[in-house]
């Protein structure tokens, strides 16, 4: 009989996350910031960086793994799995990795350390857009407009390091990071690119190229930027899945994920539905803004026959408030919402009524999330609640 903790993951033993800025973790969902472990970092100094960090600086964290513990880095994962229908990332890497418990104990007792299996990249924080869950860590655009706007982000508690003079702009353009990652990836058989935007990453192709074609690649792209470049590239991959991130149709997607545009995505919807080595589904957030959007999401997937999976918008998006979550929304737009949802149909259902049933009003997260979205109206030119007509005006 297994001896295997409730909460052991298998992601600090076999998956790693090189993240916009060059941080390492073990994996998307470690918050680093609630962790007593310490980070490591890619920088121009240390060329051993990766290599110490995963033979000996995630110990402290396997270890807490094997007796059962929870660090609480992942204290976000654990939450999600009380609720019932919501996976986790934890119950999906411990599906997708094969090794067991027991073989995974046994290794890392006798200090044998195989580069991970999977890897998660992000190729820096380059992106064209400036989504509304998203901020200056993650989007190139968004740093730039919170450059522009710096004092009206940091009154509403959003601040970024980007002055830092110690930080390097791009943690890849240093030609010893470079290798390290090169040397990562060919060795992994799961590949997750993530962003920014990785399409329009300047090392892509480079990174493509260096890839053996067996390797699993899985994508998550805004899908504006599908250049027949990057699809050279891609062509002799056996096995590559697309997540189009889409949380909206039309106006409602053209706002959520500023700069995007709607007939631009279509196109290249139709685009990689040509390559038949790519599968395509959609990543939908279920956040505040579902209420109003995903109607339509579904229909559109429905019509264009593709899946669907959903996640559910990080806690700690933008500013660490909560304010994207549903307990920002009014019960009005709750129960409208439901109205539509109570006689509808679709194969995802309990998962969004399991996400509706957390549901707690806070009047605090609500006026926060007004006074963001007014924040970002007056620096876009857009208006909310003539693209949403949400019934508190």
């Amino acid at each position: 009989m297994s001896d295997e903790p409730k909460t052991f993951c298998k992601a600090p033993f076999k998956t790693a996350v090189i993240d916009t800025d060059g941080f390492l973790i073990p994996c998307c969902e470690f918050m680093t910031h609630e962790s007593k472990l310490d980070p490591y970092k890619l920088n121009y100094a240390d060329d051993w960086m990766f290599k110490k960090w995963w033979e000996k600086g995630l110990d402290p964290l396997r270890e807490k793994m094997l007796k059962g513990e929870v660090d609480p880095g992942c204290r976000y994962c654990i939450s999600k799995e009380k609720n019932a229908g919501v996976n986790s990332l934890r119950i999906r890497t411990n599906k997708n990795i094969s090794d067991t418990f027991e073989e995974i104990k046994n290794d890392y007792l006798q200090n044998k350390r195989e580069y991970p299996k999977q890897v998660e990249l992000r190729l820096g924080n380059y992106c064209n857009l400036k989504c509304i869950m998203c901020g200056p860590y993650a989007s190139s655009s968004i740093m730039a407009e919170y450059k522009m706007h710096k004092k009206q982000y940091n009154e509403y508690g959003i601040e970024s390091n980007w002055q830092d003079p110690n930080m390097p702009k791009d943690w890849y353009s240093y030609e010893h990071n470079k290798e390290i990652m090169l040397d990562v990836v060919s060795k992994a058989s799961r590949i997750h690119f993530g962003g920014g935007e990785p399409f329009i990453s300047p090392v892509i192709v480079e990174v493509l190229n260096s890839i053996n074609s067996k390797t699993y690649l899985r994508f998550n792209t805004n899908m504006t930027r599908i250049n027949d470049r990057v699809l050279e590239a891609l062509k002799k991959f056996d096995t590559i899945e697309i997540e189009a991130s889409i949380d909206g149709v039309g106006p409602h997607n053209d706002y959520l994920r500023n700069g995007s545009k709607w007939n631009i995505i279509l196109e290249n919807f139709k685009k990689l539905k040509t390559c038949n080595n790519i599968n395509v589904d959609i990543s939908y957030i279920l956040q505040h803004t579902s209420l109003y959007t995903l109607k339509d999401v579904i229909a559109f997937a429905n019509d264009s026959n593709i899946r669907i999976n959903f996640g559910e918008v990080y806690y700690g998006s933008v500013d660490g408030s909560g304010h994207l979550t549903l307990n920002s929304a009014s019960i009005n737009d709750i129960n409208n919402f439901k109205t539509w949802f109570n006689s509808s149909s679709f194969k995802q259902k309990n998962t969004v009524q399991t996400w509706l049933d957390s549901y707690e009003f806070n009047l605090k997260l609500h006026n926060r999330f007004k006074e963001y979205i007014k924040m970002l109206d007056s620096f876009r030119g857009t208006t909310f609640v003539k693209t949403f007509n949400p019934s508190w005006t």
